[in-house]
């Protein structure tokens, strides 16, 4: 688990994406044990995918102790990276080349595939491309970064290392080097969510909140959930998308929750023309990571 990270608005303090229009998903009550051949615990983004992709040929059912999204979701940065934050040549001193390799094209694809959900079905949630620019930063410099570039690149990602004197005059940074790579993006998540768990609706999936699930149990023809509404929901599969929250009775061993922090304002001056396509962060542990929203913000 990466972390929770909150966005909010320093005019007014809420999550910014709160704000957002069209946000609106149909719930309703649990007032009866229910039967479905998937039960999804969590409706916000990660939920919602699942709902999506999984109503087309299952009975389906979302359950949420809050309303749809206003969990983890509402509160996100919204950067959806390939990248992860294990470099590839990191990465695969620690898994072995294969998997790194598989990873990362897993990663670069699941972009791909996120933006192809969202045209084909209309979702409006201010999707754009975006390139990044990964800088040198204390664990990891500029040799590092360009092994890393190569590395990249040898395997059809589209990134390239970018020496100090460009990066200083193309984007006047005084770092060592970084990586410009191509095909991230960012959005909406709130509007992203809502729109797939109403095609998820549309497509018979069942949104029950708020209902809190207390525990689960398992047997050998699947799992029964107990929740806090008095009834039961039995399902052949369950499907936690909790988000930074860890579900009561599901054992997380190993598993802690870390938190960072993120801000969002007004522009309080004229920005480069390249900051409006590009997701800035660092290779430091904690990082610093910096973008402008569609407004400009």
């Amino acid at each position: 688990m990466a972390g929770a990270t909150t966005k909010r608005d320093l005019r007014t303090g809420r999550s910014l994406w709160a704000d957002s229009p069209g946000l609106g998903v149909r719930t309703r009550p649990l007032t009866q044990a229910i039967a479905v051949d998937v039960a999804i615990v969590g409706a916000g983004i990660s939920g919602a995918f699942m709902a999506h992709e999984l109503a087309r040929d299952h009975s389906v059912a979302v359950l949420d102790r809050r309303p749809p999204l206003m969990g983890s979701t509402i509160a996100s940065t919204a950067l959806l990276q390939w990248e992860i934050d294990l470099p590839l040549n990191a990465l695969a001193e620690r898994i072995g080349t294969a998997k790194a390799r598989r990873a990362y094209l897993r990663s670069r694809a699941a972009v791909e595939a996120l933006e192809r959900i969202v045209s084909d079905e209309g979702i409006r949630c201010g999707l754009k491309p975006k390139r990044t620019l990964y800088l040198a930063g204390d664990d990891y410099g500029r040799r590092a970064l360009e092994a890393e570039a190569e590395a990249r690149a040898a395997i059809g990602l589209e990134s390239r290392f970018v020496p100090p004197a460009e990066l200083r005059d193309r984007f006047d940074m005084a770092r060592t080097g970084a990586i410009l790579s191509e095909g991230s993006a960012s959005g909406d998540p709130a509007r992203l969510a809502a729109g797939l768990l109403r095609r998820a609706g549309e497509n018979g999936a069942r949104i029950h909140s708020p209902v809190e699930v207390l525990e689960a149990v398992g047997d050998p023809e699947g799992v029964t959930l107990l929740t806090d509404a008095g009834h039961a929901v039995r399902a052949r599969t369950v499907v936690f998308c909790c988000g930074y929250e860890f579900p009561k009775g599901v054992p997380t061993p190993g598993a802690k929750v870390i938190s960072t922090w993120a801000m969002a304002s007004r522009p309080r001056m004229r920005c480069p023309a390249w900051l409006r396509d590009t997701l800035v962060w660092e290779a430091s542990d904690p990082y610093l990571y910096f973008r402008m929203g569609a407004t400009g913000g």
